[in-house]
């Protein structure tokens, strides 16, 4: 059997069109790559590799690199620190703390993650504490320092996701009432209706083509509340 099967596999610039889409305005096709491949820069004459923000990189396949969905989620999840201006570096720390401190191999697809623009902020209880009695949400503590949080931190909950035990499954781009979901075990993980399972791009397409919503809609058995989500949807990524 495929490993990949069921995980969902994006290209990184299909990568990039979900995430901007959802308002992240740091999702640009180059910065993905950077996150999801690495990169190579200039310093003093001499050229530097940096490793990807990811703990786990992009898979190569074919030439081209590939993100699972929960790698799409954790690339969005960067995206929206760089927006709130946390800095590579402190990205970078967090996921290597993270890896070991909590022992996950997609740490910035944990749900519970907050910023104050400079640190990043969790209130998951490490594994060495476990056996204490302390559990998620007692405590509020920067990632790296171990230091507690102040009034200033961001709510990064992400409501927009489906999570079973823990572990993200379905991502809601526009939101839960939009009814297009991201289901890595749906349609290979490509955005649809939630109810009838047609491509939101079909519906666009159809839209774009002039056909009205509402005739859309009647088409494809679809609401037509969803076919204009289809239409938003596809354009902010475009």
């Amino acid at each position: 059997m495929d490993p990949l099967l069921g995980k969902g596999l994006y290209s990184i610039p299909e990568a990039a069109r979900i995430i901007r889409a959802t308002g992240v305005c740091s999702g640009s096709t180059s910065n993905v790559r950077n996150w999801a491949v690495g990169y190579n820069r200039r310093h003093k004459g001499d050229v530097r590799h940096y490793s990807p923000l990811l703990l786990q990189g992009a898979q190569q396949i074919d030439g081209d690199y590939y993100l699972t969905f929960l790698q799409l989620l954790e690339c969005r999840m960067i995206g929206k620190f760089r927006d709130y201006g946390v800095s590579v570096a402190a990205i970078r720390a967090a996921v290597s703390v993270m890896s070991d401190r909590f022992g996950v191999q997609h740490p910035f697809a944990l749900r519970r993650l907050w910023t104050d623009g400079k640190r990043i902020y969790t209130d998951v209880v490490p594994k060495r504490l476990k056996d204490t009695g302390m559990r998620d949400g007692d405590v509020m503590h920067d990632i790296v320092s171990g230091q507690g949080a102040f009034d200033s931190v961001r709510d990064f909950f992400l409501n927009n996701i489906d999570y079973t035990d823990g572990v993200p499954d379905r991502l809601w781009p526009l939101g839960h009432e939009s009814g297009i979901v991201i289901d890595p075990q749906r349609s290979f993980g490509r955005p649809i209706d939630a109810a009838t399972g047609i491509s939101s791009s079909v519906l666009y397409s159809m839209c774009k083509g002039g056909t009205p919503a509402e005739d859309v809609a009647k088409w494809h058995g679809a609401t037509t509340q969803v076919v204009k989500a289809s239409v938003e949807f596809e354009s902010l990524a475009a």
